[in-house]
């Protein structure tokens, strides 16, 4: 998997991807143990990116994979481990990778310039890389900003 680029805060408004570019916004799934409080994440950080970038003339579209209008987060089983006789089971929270590719595909012919992709926790690193894969597996060859 190619590396992701890092766009610096200071040079973020000078950067080409500021002005008339298509620019995907995502925020990964979560593997996690549990996420109760899932209903008050919001990608608040993706929101005020996309806006300004809006502002300055690119098409900006966000998929957020832990939206959810249910009582209760959709989750998969990732695995579980067990110690000292007590499961921990972990799970994928949000959208599953398989419905993520799906609306990626949805999304042609549009072609993203970009894709950016953050995660609220450095913990969940495994929702944004497969992320990343999905991303570069719909549209090879596009630039992915973690």
């Amino acid at each position: 998997m190619p590396t992701p680029s890092i766009i610096a805060g200071k040079d973020f408004l000078e950067h080409p991807i500021s002005k008339n570019a298509q620019v995907l916004l995502i925020n990964p799934p979560a593997p996690d143990f549990r996420l109760e409080w899932a209903h008050w994440h919001h990608p608040l950080g993706l929101e005020l990116i996309g806006a300004l970038l809006a502002e300055r003339g690119a098409d900006v579209k966000l998929i957020d994979c832990l939206a959810t209008d249910k009582s209760r987060m959709p989750k998969q089983k990732v695995d579980a481990r067990t110690v000292e006789n007590y499961e921990f089971v972990r799970w994928l929270f949000g959208m599953a990778m398989s419905t993520l590719r799906m609306t990626l595909r949805k999304l042609k012919p549009w072609q993203p310039d970009i894709v950016m992709v953050t995660t609220l926790n450095s913990l969940w690193w495994r929702g944004a890389e497969d992320v990343i894969t999905a991303v570069q597996t719909v549209f090879p060859g596009v630039q992915v900003a973690l």
